[in-house]
């Protein structure tokens, strides 16, 4: 049974608080049920659950720019997509985010217990979602630099009339596959693949099947 089901279990007052992390101190910060996000701007660093507090920080679903992965982006993904009507968001700086659940609702008959029971045994609530998570980091990672990047690999001079994008893409990603090598998804959810060895391996395989 984990910490935070021991915690959905507490029988004790809640006064609805949370503790904000401003700078280098922590302070009590109320939330109301009927909120439904909370931003910060750049003035709070961290948030986590007060001692007498009544919302929690749901786990595996928190991150940014700096923190989390793919997985806590797809259960954050989830859990709004299920229960978003019962949560409450956080954005915070280098884009942070994260949910607070109400303790009420963590409580063996409450709405979150199964999500809470899902993740003693594994970390993603939905592989589909996961999956889309990681796709949408992997397009967003050709579009804002590796296309560039192979483009200047292959043609360092720039001599090349290019094909359109979605050829040259599907082709990095058909010799990739071909060559066992795969994206990594890293902190932050930002995804990376080793495009030179992938473009070495495939110029210099012509030669070494001849052979």
């Amino acid at each position: 049974m984990s910490e935070i089901h021991e915690l959905a279990r507490a029988e004790q007052r809640y006064s609805g608080t949370m503790k904000v992390l401003r700078g280098r101190e922590w302070v009590n910060e109320t939330v109301e049920r009927g909120d439904r996000s909370i931003s910060s701007g750049s003035g709070i660093n961290s948030v986590a659950p007060a001692d007498d507090g009544d919302w929690i920080v749901f786990p595996y679903a928190s991150g940014s720019d700096y923190s989390g992965d793919s997985v806590t982006a797809a259960n954050y993904r989830t859990l709004l997509a299920e229960h978003g009507a019962i949560l409450i968001t956080m954005s915070y700086a280098y884009g942070g985010y994260g949910i607070l659940a109400h303790v009420d609702d963590c409580r063996e008959d409450g709405p979150l217990w199964d999500a809470l029971d899902d993740l003693d045994r594994y970390p993603i609530l939905d592989d589909d979602d996961h999956n889309e998570i990681e796709r949408e980091a992997e397009i967003e990672a050709w579009d804002s630099w590796l296309a560039d990047n192979v483009r200047h690999k292959i043609d360092p001079d720039d001599l090349i009339d290019w094909c359109p994008d979605a050829w040259l893409y599907n082709a990095f990603e058909e010799e990739a596959s071909d060559q066992d090598e795969y994206w990594i998804n890293e902190m932050g959810n930002s995804a990376w693949i080793d495009f030179e060895r992938v473009i070495e391996r495939a110029a210099s395989a012509p030669a070494s099947r001849s052979g």
